[in-house]
């Protein structure tokens, strides 16, 4: 029955990505970049436990397991359909009116860019700095800056849509060598603690920025054949830094090991209740749902509430925050998600490391049991949503849209607040600075005379 579910799971994921694409001919539309993640989350490592027979010792009740299966297959499901129902059979043609856009339009998408591009590479540099800098920052594995305000920390998220709005404003004549420089800047950061930090998130986030941009602003429609191996290209990079990240630091003896990157990849050594993978997803997801079954906790809000309102607070202004909301578990590290240990044990008979992580699947269900349906559902559409706006209005929707992307892996592999925090906070910093600089959300208007469907799609480029 494991297995079965495995295998429904793959069809599933497999339909979404054929249909997806069957209606759009879209090698940009959301299920093309969402879907080989969550293949790799829900299906290739669920799949390398049961080859290497794992699950009998990590889980002990059967009936209890395939109900966690359960649970994920039909919030996968609403996911997907919510994706599939917000794809139209079809699309206004977009105005290609932005090869045109008036020179001054582009100076102000570039002066945009300027700016927070700036902001998120001087947060960067304030965090390395603050610990004695490069040296003593990246001198040590899983190095990296960092500095008391959880603002600065956050501020080098802003050369996401920096990068994205330079490729906007660049559109028609190309990058010129002072372009090139300025992209280096934007993504040194993330790069930087993407590769000597072995930050899989910041790798992805910069890489994802880079191509999606490439992609989306090009002159010329991007096919199916370029965008999987550059998603390909994207996760084998993230694992790759993950793989080796206990010897990639500044003066290291690096030495690359293609059995390291094999056994992340595909684990292939069998996987005992003392020697749990922090980084298996899928694992600590499952083992989540099964302990919140167990011990029937479900937060209906609150954690999400206390991490999007509370969290922004500044610890200077209110030190006992967490305590005071009744969610200091969230600093003590004395529970696992709000879940204490006797039902972690009781369930599944271990705990998760320290720095697992769980899905958005898991992390809806923990926190809305059986409404949390609904709540994927609404965000299938919302990536749908931000496809449509990005290729029907470009402009801004378009930057928004390459943020959605290159932020997805903290969904698939994190939870759904780390995504909706981050994309939160670009979203609304981006708008806010473009609306006063004078740019408006919407650059080019749809030609709705001009219908898009899957018939004639090929003769049309975005």
């Amino acid at each position: 029955m494991f297995v079965l579910s495995i295998v429904v799971t793959f069809g599933i994921l497999i339909c979404t990505a054929y249909v997806a694409y069957k209606r759009t001919l879209d090698a940009l539309h959301p299920a093309m970049f969402l879907v080989p993640m969550l293949m790799y989350v829900y299906v290739a490592r669920p799949a390398t436990y049961a080859i290497n027979e794992s699950i009998g010792v990590l889980f002990r009740s059967e009936p209890q397991l395939l109900l966690a299966q359960f649970i994920q297959i039909l919030g996968l499901s609403c996911f997907c359909f919510g994706i599939l129902r917000g794809t139209p059979f079809s699309l206004s043609r977009p105005n290609r009116s932005l090869s045109g856009l008036p020179e001054v339009s582009r100076h102000k998408l570039l002066g945009l860019a300027l700016v927070l591009g700036g902001i998120g590479v001087i947060g960067f540099l304030i965090s390395i700095f603050t610990v004695g800098g490069f040296d003593v920052a990246y001198s040590q594995a899983k190095g990296g800056g960092y500095t008391g305000s959880g603002y600065v920390r956050e501020l080098p998220h802003l050369t996401i849509p920096a990068i994205a709005l330079l490729f906007l404003a660049r559109k028609k004549q190309g990058f010129a060598l002072e372009d090139w420089v300025l992209l280096a800047l934007f993504c040194f950061p993330f790069a930087v603690s993407g590769i000597l930090g072995t930050r899989r998130g910041p790798l992805f986030m910069v890489l994802g920025a880079v191509i999606f941009s490439h992609m989306l602003f090009s002159r010329r429609r991007i096919s199916l054949t370029k965008m999987l191996p550059a998603v390909g290209l994207m996760g084998i990079s993230v694992l790759f830094v993950f793989a080796h990240r206990s010897v990639i630091y500044l003066n290291s003896d690096f030495e690359f090991s293609l059995d390291s990157l094999a056994e992340v990849i595909a684990p292939s050594k069998r996987v005992s209740r003392d020697r749990i993978d922090s980084s298996s997803v899928w694992l600590i997801s499952t083992a989540t749902i099964v302990a919140a079954n167990q011990s029937h906790v479900h937060h209906w809000g609150q954690r999400w509430g206390v991490i999007l309102f509370i969290r922004p607070i500044p610890k200077q202004l209110w030190p006992t925050k967490y305590e005071d909301v009744g969610f200091e578990w969230m600093v003590n590290g004395r529970s696992f998600e709000g879940i204490s240990p006797q039902y972690w044990y009781r369930s599944v008979g271990w705990l998760p490391p320290v720095g697992s992580a769980i899905s958005f699947i898991a992390d809806a269900y923990l926190e809305l049991w059986y409404f949390y349906t609904l709540l994927l559902y609404l965000m299938g559409r919302m990536f749908a949503e931000l496809w449509k706006r990005a290729r029907t209005l470009s402009g801004l929707w378009a930057v928004i849209y390459v943020v959605s992307a290159a932020i997805s892996i903290f969904l698939v592999a994190q939870s759904v607040e780390a995504f909706f925090f981050r994309f939160l906070f670009i979203s609304i910093l981006t708008i806010a600075a473009a609306r006063f600089a004078g740019i408006p959300i919407q650059i080019t208007t749809a030609k709705q005379e001009s219908p898009v469907n899957s018939s004639n799609l090929q003769q049309v480029r975005f």
